[in-house]
């Protein structure tokens, strides 16, 4: 069984995964992936009009985790979109370049990364000690 991803690091993937306009899926589908509506995706995640239910925290965790590990592939014809499961996953990967904070020093990280993981912390966020 896999693992559930935490409630509050759960709000601020998702926040991230919304505000990326290159994520490569719409809300819609992704919301059809999870078996939610795409009103609570923003109502919950991005508005924060209501809190996050367990079955709803499962839901978008399971459908995230197989978007970024490569499970999903996003098919299209004739305008029409829509998500179809891999039997082997396919993660995007790509070159990075990010500033992290060591022992109060700023960093340069070099590397390759998954395209779709939103799971890292950003260097604003590590300045402020979040």
């Amino acid at each position: 069984m896999e693992t559930v991803i935490p409630k509050s690091e759960l709000l601020r993937i998702i926040k991230t995964f919304v505000a990326d306009k290159r994520r490569g899926i719409s809300i819609q589908l992704f919301a059809d992936l999870c078996g939610v509506d795409r009103s609570q995706i923003y109502e919950v995640f991005v508005h924060e009009q209501y809190p996050m239910s367990e079955v709803l925290q499962r839901r978008v965790s399971r459908g995230y985790s197989a978007w970024r590990d490569g499970y999903i592939v996003i098919m299209e014809q004739y305008g029409k979109k829509w998500f179809e499961w891999r039997k082997e996953p396919k993660v995007r990967m790509v070159r990075s370049q990010s500033l992290q904070v060591k022992n109060g020093k700023i960093v340069l990280n070099v590397g390759i990364k998954n395209r779709l993981d939103y799971a890292g912390v950003r260097l604003d966020e590590q300045l402020k000690g979040d």
